[in-house]
């Protein structure tokens, strides 16, 4: 039988023969047929399939063209569009967030729908044959600029001569600049801030800069280093913005601004102030508490903002603001995208995946490292990605597929963005890739070493590539280091071209030196943030024309040429190759294993794995001796030794550790496993301790009590932490005030117990209360002379958007009269990687755990501020507490401490402006019960918002004696206190 295939269907033609044998064979072979149908079900399904192909042909629309007209109205062109009420529908935007348009004249082969802002995305017609939906998408990108713009060519709607206007200054996040390095006069200038500038400046063409800080505060600074405006938003800024052109006619330049309040700002740029234009606010997943923009913004051509938040959404917003699609992921994503020729966005993200997203928001494809991927993707003009990821590779993939074109090991994880190197016509001749490892690489286009330079210390601050001061290129490559320098390097050579210092003078700050936003060209500066908190701005080749202490033009690195053995680490992160400074008689003692033999770092590290180590592996001797604790890092690189009581003050120590060492292993994402033994290292380090100059400064009174503000911390150990979050953690504060205390004797050290609430800035810039009861934090320890170690078990320590269960938890350190804790405070925690959300396996694979799986150790530093601007640690005038009420906990049932307040109506204090909670103090130990008060204080509220009630839950179970005090709180005051007692359940 023959077939014919017509447009309207399939038309069978009868055989033209008579013969009644054929009708006979042809019946026979009919019936045959259908025997065979009948026992074969899979070809009845492949004809129904068969039919549906053929109705959906017939019957689905089918779009050809779609374009603007001269109105600015969508034009969508084809056939089989149907009609339009009951029957067809037209939708733009992502499958997940579709926006029915204003239909203005629909045709069977034509419909004309107003759009509102014309932008990219995708147009859908979706015609129902009966129940069955029959869609045909077209993903559209409308010509909206004339671009690329002049005079740098950029790609997207960028103020076109800005010399910095993204993250890493173009869509492709190249980090290349077109500025030869001419110096052309002037000094480095310096502007402060209140905290750590993480985020990377973006600069105009008037040469403003803009950056925001940890202080909250985002702001526009002239070329001579003046604030030209401040705007406050609520939130610390990490990232870098975005400076947009002209949108509309009549409309300012303006600045796109990420918080970590969860808003994006548009505000208007330049020197007049920023009125604000757009904003927008993330709507944060149920099972999310964070919804902090802390990735840079995007731009794409057609003005579409793009940003990542913590809430695992990426967003696409119009330039007003409004939503137009969100990209669901698994990870948090702090990488900012890069934009390839046919709008597909790149990014990493926390879960380990590189994704390519259409300009719809749909998958195009998804890339698994063994490792977080918090860098930028950066795509080169042939179609490679590159990016790196914390299990210490650098990828190169292929742009459309995914696939990996080649690969490159460091010796650490990756959380800098490259920068390309490429010639006149646009061709990638090198990649510059900074890593944790302390090395600067230079790559060729195949991913062959070119060179690589060495600063010894974790480099996370992204690298830039400039012209040479004659337009020579490869040129400069710039970036900063965690020993607080930025570097010059020629591109060519590899050698140090110069270097400068930025830690400061203030003796404070001095420690906190890392250099942490990546850099950005200027066209006759280097701008960068620190960790101090400053905006540098440094003159090209200023150091080539200055005789500056702070300068080096070496052009090989700092380095010792050759050293074996120990060197003693701050509890900031700098390390001591030689003698070390004065420690805390209350320090954390950590050393750092350094191998470098002829000017190269040779590697090698401690055991970190106890079933792979004797028992003898590590010894430890000390005189005069102390009892201690001591543990090697996760990466073998560290050893920790905490020591159990306080050591004397103004008094030498000598530490003799002998410890084998190994090299090789296998390796497994950023963990390395195993290894051969290579030799001992002996080291003999000699420490001093400061003298006790003050004795402890706190006190309780009856109307007000001693208080200070923790701020500043910063995770030092593992360095995976400081390249996660450490612009968030060391951007929130806390007041500690002390709520028990009993004076040191002959006999024992003094023992104190500190109340912990949140605290933030007000609009007056004032320290307040933060209500969130999530920043709820008890401590109890011993001090002697100055110097103090507190702690507790079981906690919870939220620090900005981060929340880290930890197991346990110290703050060392001295405290002067001035409630300022002396230079080498630190602390000491430690957490199981189970009970951190998200990250379990990731730090199992980032090779920072003890024992490969089971702890994590962390250790830093923080600072204290005198608490002398508001009243959380002053009694509150006409706040009482009328009763207190308690329910011993049994084994199967929680109990409770339940406490009424009586407010007078001058009181006023209201739960979302204070916090209220209660605290259980053994008197005997002079310790807090360890309970969880974070999560098990309950504050019940009058209609006005005024606290009537605090409820504390004793978890079942829970061992408490009689010698129990009850301590109810009002913001940072102890307002009562009763004996625990015992008596009916409390429903």
């Amino acid at each position: 039988m023959e077939w014919e295939s017509q447009r309207d269907g399939i038309v069978a033609q009868e055989p033209q023969t008579d013969s009644a044998a054929e009708r006979a064979r042809t019946i026979a072979t009919v019936l045959a047929t259908v025997r065979h149908l009948a026992i074969h079900p899979a070809v009845w399904t492949f004809v129904f399939l068969l039919v549906l192909w053929r109705l959906h042909s017939a019957f689905a629309p089918h779009i050809d063209s779609v374009e603007l007209n001269a109105a600015g109205q969508l034009e969508v062109r084809g056939y089989g569009f149907g009609r339009a009420k009951g029957e067809s529908r037209l939708a733009f935007g992502g499958a997940r967030n579709q926006v029915p348009l204003e239909i203005v004249d629909w045709r069977d082969h034509r419909v004309i729908a107003t759009l509102g802002t014309p932008t990219s995305g995708s147009v859908t017609i979706t015609r129902d044959l009966w129940s069955l939906p029959l869609p045909d998408s077209v993903l559209v990108r409308p010509p909206l600029y004339d671009l690329p713009s002049q005079p740098f060519g950029y790609q997207v709607p960028v103020q076109p001569a800005a010399a910095w206007p993204l993250f890493r200054r173009d869509h492709r996040n190249s980090g290349h600049s077109p500025f030869p390095a001419v110096y052309t006069g002037g000094a480095p200038w310096t502007f402060p801030t209140g905290n750590t500038v993480a985020s990377t400046p973006i600069i105009d063409e008037d040469g403003i800069a803009y950056f925001g800080s940890g202080d909250g505060a985002f702001r526009a600074i002239g070329p001579d280093g003046n604030q030209l405006w401040r705007y406050s938003v609520g939130g610390r800024v990490d990232a870098a913005g975005a400076l947009l052109r002209e949108l509309t006619f009549g409309e300012p330049p303006s600045v796109v601004v990420p918080s970590s309040n969860g808003r994006l700002y548009r505000l208007g740029a330049g020197a007049q102030g920023p009125s604000t234009l757009a904003g927008f606010e993330a709507p944060i997943l149920p099972e999310s508490d964070d919804g902090t923009f802390e990735g840079s913004v995007a731009i794409g051509e057609d003005g579409t903002i793009y940003a990542g938040n913590n809430d695992l959404k990426y967003y696409a917003l119009t330039p007003n603001g409004a939503p137009k699609w969100t990209h669901r992921t698994d990870g948090i994503a702090r990488s900012t995208a890069a934009i390839a020729t046919d709008g597909t966005l790149l990014w990493g993200g926390i879960d380990g995946f590189i994704r390519a997203v259409n300009v719809d928001g749909s998958t195009k494809w998804m890339k698994g490292t063994q490792g977080i991927v918090a860098a930028s993707v950066v795509l080169g003009n042939d179609g490679t990605a590159y990016v790196g990821s914390f299990d210490s590779h650098l990828y190169a993939l292929d742009v459309n597929t995914g696939s990996v074109r080649w690969t490159f090991k460091t010796d650490d994880h990756i959380a800098a963005t490259v920068a390309l190197n490429e010639d006149a016509d646009g061709v990638t001749t090198a990649i510059y890739a900074a890593s944790t490892d302390g090395n600067l690489y230079a790559l060729g286009p195949k991913g062959g070493l070119l060179w690589k330079y060495e600063t010894g210390e974790p480099i996370r601050s992204s690298p830039a590539v400039g012209l040479g001061p004659k337009g020579e290129s490869p040129g400069i490559v710039y970036f900063g280091g965690a020993d607080g320098k930025l570097y010059a390097i020629d591109a060519a050579s590899g050698q140090r071209r110069w270097s400068i210092d930025t830690t400061p003078d203030d003796v404070e700050l001095r420690d906190r030196n890392d250099i942490s936003s990546s850099v950005a060209l200027g066209p006759t500066a280097i701008l960068f943030g620190t960790e101090s908190g400053a905006l540098w701005s440094v003159p090209y080749d200023y150091c080539l024309n200055h005789d500056d202490p702070r300068c080096s033009v070496a052009p090989g690195n700092d380095l010792p040429r050759d050293h074996f053995g120990l060197a003693y680490v701050s509890p900031g992160g700098s390390a001591y190759v030689d003698s070390a400074p004065p420690i805390s008689p209350a320090s954390v003692i950590t050393l750092r294993f350094v191998n470098r033999v002829r000017g190269k770092n040779v590697g090698g590290r401690l055991c970190h794995t106890r079933v792979l180590c004797r028992p003898d592996e590590i010894r430890i001797e000390t005189e005069p001796a102390f009892p201690f604790r001591s543990q090697v890092s996760g990466d073998g690189l560290y050893l920790h030794i905490v020591p159990s009581e306080m050591l004397r003050p103004d008094t030498e120590y000598n530490i003799r550790v002998e410890a084998e060492y190994y090299t090789g292993g296998f390796q497994l994402g950023n963990l390395t496993l195993g290894g051969t033994a290579a030799g001992t290292v002996i080291q003999k380090l000699t420490l001093r301790t400061e003298a006790s100059r003050d004795q402890f400064p706190l006190n309780v009174g009856a109307d007000e009590v001693s208080a200070f503000e923790l701020t500043r911390v910063t995770a030092t150990i593992p360095s995976t932490l400081s390249s996660l979050h450490q612009a968030g953690i060391d951007a929130s504060s806390w007041i500690f005030s002390v709520i028990h205390q009993r004076p040191p004797s002959a006999a024992r050290p003094g023992r104190v117990v500190l109340w912990g609430i949140g605290a933030r800035r007000d609009a007056d810039g004032v320290l307040v209360p933060d209500p969130n009861p999530r920043r709820t934090l008890a401590l109890s320890g011993y001090h002697q002379g100055d110097s103090f170690v507190l702690g507790t078990e079981n906690l919870v320590w939220t620090a900005g958007a981060a929340t880290i269960p930890l197991q346990h938890f110290e703050l060392r350190g001295q405290l002067g009269g001035d409630l300022r804790v002396r230079p080498g405070a630190s602390f000491v925690a430690q957490a199981s990687p189970s009970e951190i959300p998200g990250f379990g396996s990731q730090l199992v694979l980032g090779g920072v755990l003890n024992d490969v799986y089971d702890n994590l150790l962390l250790t830093g530093s923080y600072l204290t501020r005198p608490y002398t601007e508001g009243t959380a640690n002053r009694r509150p005038d006409g706040v009482r507490v009328s009763m207190v009420e308690r329910a011993r906990p049994l084994e199967k049932m929680p109990g409770k401490v339940v406490a009424d307040l009586s407010q007078l109506s001058s009181a006023r204090y209201r739960i979302y402006e204070h916090r209220i909670g209660i605290v259980l103090i053994d008197r005997v130990s002079d310790d807090i019960v360890p309970i969880n008060y974070r999560d098990n204080i309950y504050v019940v509220a009058n209609a006005n918002g005024e606290a009537v009630q605090v409820i504390l839950t004793v978890p079942q179970g829970t061992k408490l004696s009689h010698n129990v005090e009850i301590v109810v709180l009002v913001d940072a005051f102890p307002v009562h206190r009763e004996d625990l007692g015992w008596n009916l359940a409390v429903k």
